[in-house]
C-alpha cells in the first residue's frame, strides 16, 4: 500500500472515530508511538479535521431582496373612477 493510500485510511478513520468515539480517538492520538507514520498522520489529520468541522456556527445569515415590481405601488391603489 502506497504511502499515500495509508494516509487516506487514517484520515478517513480518524475523522469517523472522531466523530462517533471522540474520548477513544484521542487516546489513540496519544497512544500513536510513530507519529511521523503515514496512517497516524492521517489519523490525526483527519480527527482535527472533524474538530474544525463541528466548531464552525452552522448558521448563514441569509437576505431576502424584494425586486421592484414586487414593491407595494401606491399609484395603483388609487380610486380611478371619480375621474
Amino acid at each position: 500500500m502506497s504511502e499515500e493510500q495509508q494516509i487516506k485510511k487514517g484520515f478517513n478513520a480518524g475523522y469517523l472515530m472522531a466523530k462517533h468515539k471522540p474520548e477513544l480517538s484521542q487516546t489513540m492520538q496519544d497512544g500513536f508511538i510513530d507519529k511521523e507514520n503515514p496512517f497516524a498522520l492521517g489519523f490525526i489529520a483527519g480527527a482535527k479535521e472533524h474538530g474544525h468541522e463541528v466548531s464552525k456556527p452552522r448558521t448563514k445569515n441569509y437576505t431576502v431582496q424584494i425586486p421592484k415590481s414586487h414593491k407595494k405601488d401606491k399609484s395603483r391603489d388609487k380610486d380611478f373612477r371619480d375621474m
